[in-house]
C-alpha cells in the first residue's frame, strides 16, 4: 500500500474552529460517516464532492484509491487539502490526485452555502458551478468506485433524479450527507428528492441508512417529524 499516511492528526486544519475540527475528527475517525457502509479498495477511482480539508480524500488515497477528484468550491480550503495529500500529488509518476475548484449543483443557489471566513479575502473568491453531468463529461468518467457528496444542502441538485441512471447503475457506492437547514425551501426539496431518486433506489433494495429505521421515518407523511436536520444516506450498486 503506501507507508505515508496523509490522514493523521497532524493534518493542516486551515484555521477551522475548534468545533468545526471536533466535528471533523468524529466523522472520519469515530462514527466514520463516510466509509461506514463500504472502504475505499486499492484501485478505486473516487470523487470527493466538498473535499473540505482533503480528509477523506487523505484516506481514499490512503486506501490505494487509484486516482481521486478532490473538489471544493472554498479555495482556501483545497490549498489546504493539496499539502495535505501533497505525498500523494508529487510522488508518483502519475498524479493520484486531481483538485478541482467549483461548487457542484444545477443552480446558482448552490453557490450560497460555501464555507467562507470573513478575516480571509481569498475566502469570497466565486468559483465556478459545475454540474455531476459536467464533471462526468470534461473528465470523461465512465464509472465511479465511490462518490462522497457533502454539499450543505446542494447535494439534492447534484444526485438529481434526472442523473440517477448514470448514479444507479455506473456508480458503485454513494455515501451522501444530507442537510434540511441549509438551504431555503430545503424541505420541499428533500421531498422531491426523496419521491424521484430515493425511494427509485429503496425498491431496488440500494438504499442504507445507520439507523435502520430511517427508511421507514423518511418514507412517513409527516417525516419531518422524525427525521434529525443532517444525516448521511448511502446508496450500494453491487
Amino acid at each position: 500500500m503506501f507507508d505515508v499516511k496523509s490522514l493523521n492528526y497532524e493534518m493542516d486544519t486551515a484555521g477551522m474552529s475548534m468545533n468545526e475540527v471536533t466535528n471533523l475528527h468524529n466523522q472520519m475517525f469515530v462514527t466514520k460517516d463516510y466509509d461506514w457502509w463500504y472502504d475505499v479498495l486499492p484501485d478505486d477511482l473516487v470523487v470527493d464532492i466538498g473535499a473540505g480539508i482533503g480528509m477523506f480524500s487523505a484516506k481514499a488515497l490512503d486506501a490505494g484509491a487509484r486516482k481521486v477528484y478532490m473538489i471544493e468550491p472554498n479555495k482556501r480550503l483545497l490549498k489546504t487539502a493539496c499539502k495535505n495529500v501533497s505525498e500523494h500529488m508529487f510522488s508518483q509518476e502519475e498524479p493520484k490526485v486531481l483538485p478541482i475548484h467549483a461548487a457542484m449543483g444545477r443552480t446558482d443557489v448552490d453557490l450560497s452555502n460555501i464555507y467562507k471566513s470573513a478575516s480571509l479575502i481569498e475566502d469570497t473568491e466565486e468559483p465556478k458551478l459545475m454540474s455531476l453531468p459536467e464533471l462526468i463529461e470534461y473528465y470523461d468518467l465512465k464509472t465511479i468506485d465511490f462518490l462522497k457528496v457533502d454539499a450543505c444542502g446542494a447535494e439534492f441538485n447534484i444526485l438529481h433524479w434526472e442523473h440517477r441512471d448514470f448514479l444507479l447503475t455506473q456508480v458503485r457506492h454513494i455515501a451522501c450527507r444530507v442537510y434540511l437547514s441549509t438551504q431555503y425551501g430545503a424541505n420541499q426539496k428533500f421531498l422531491d428528492w426523496r419521491d424521484q431518486f430515493l425511494k427509485v433506489a429503496r425498491d431496488q433494495n440500494r438504499l442504507y441508512f445507520q439507523d435502520p429505521t430511517m427508511i421507514e421515518k423518511i418514507f412517513k407523511n409527516d417525516w419531518h417529524k422524525h427525521v434529525p436536520m443532517s444525516f448521511m444516506v448511502y446508496i450500494k450498486n453491487w
